[in-house]
């Protein structure tokens, strides 16, 4: 009788530990052929914020804001896990934050970029007149022009001046503002210096078409931007929505997620979300 008495606890506790144990191996070779993938993420997106960090000259590293969204994301978790949902809703938009906000000041930086490019051709193609070598023609218009597209020239002669040629310093600098505009500029540029071909009207006509297609996008940009911001609204709203919902009333959400219709339903709103998102990019998707 000790001996059954014994046995079952015993039993029970050894079940335990090799279910536990097992459930840990299985986590551990998860991670382990999942790591190789994590790590290549985290490297792309460390390059991703260290681009958009020097095109913009901000006196931060990648690494730091990497380190910062790896401890909210780990403290989100952390919150998760104790049923605070709603201070991890706001912690896990911050550490999604750094992204979204580089790109939005690097679209800034970008079309001031454009808005100053025609009249940094028309000035470049007088003084190709007068100079006719196009480094020293760079270097007299870089005076004229105000930031960003200064820091952009001046980046651009220290290149040439280190021994870069100016074709392949143009092409840098093309690549490292990824406008199509700043690209079809420099590209007319690069043609006409290499073809010996009358480079200043190229550099006119260049200009003008170029103020054109500014004057179209502006058009197009304005009659898109209320659609765009519908379509963010509609995109970001559900998820603080639904932690409010959380936060005011707990147990308002749970017929959601112990049925089997909650399930369905919440299914069918997530393709439905997904749905919304995919249609709204394809209709403000305009190019002209």
């Amino acid at each position: 009788m000790l001996v059954d008495q014994l046995s079952t606890p015993v039993l029970r506790s050894l079940v335990v530990c090799f279910a536990g144990g097992g459930g840990a191996v299985l986590a551990l070779t998860f991670v382990r052929a999942r790591w190789s993938e994590l790590v290549s993420y985290v490297a792309a997106h460390r390059q991703r914020l260290a681009l958009a960090i020097a095109f913009l000259r901000l006196p931060v590293r990648a690494e730091r804001v990497v380190l910062v969204q790896g401890v909210l994301l780990v403290a989100v978790l952390g919150l998760l896990t104790t049923g605070h949902h709603l201070p991890a809703s706001v912690l896990f938009t911050f550490a999604l934050a750094p992204r979204p906000i580089l790109q939005n000041r690097s679209l800034k930086r970008i079309t001031t970029i454009e808005t100053q490019l025609d009249g940094w051709l028309y000035g470049l193609a007088s003084n190709l007149r007068a100079t006719p070598a196009l480094g020293e023609a760079i270097a007299s218009t870089t005076a004229l022009v105000q930031a960003p597209l200064r820091e952009e020239l001046d980046l651009l002669l220290k290149e040439h001046k280190l021994g870069t040629s100016m074709d392949e310093a143009l092409g840098r600098m093309a690549g490292r503002i990824g406008s199509r505009t700043m690209q079809t500029a420099l590209a007319s540029l690069r043609i006409g210096q290499r073809t010996g071909g009358q480079l200043p009207d190229i550099l006119e006509r260049s200009a003008q078409a170029l103020r054109e297609m500014a004057r179209l996008e502006g058009v197009v940009r304005t009659k898109t931007a209320e659609g765009k911001a519908q379509a963010y609204v509609v995109g970001v709203i559900p998820f603080p929505l639904v932690a409010l919902l959380h936060y005011i009333d707990p147990g308002f959400l749970n017929p959601l997620l112990v049925s089997a219709r909650g399930h369905l339903v919440l299914a069918a709103a997530l393709v439905l979300w997904l749905l919304s998102i995919v249609v709204a990019k394809k209709v403000l998707r305009v190019d002209i």
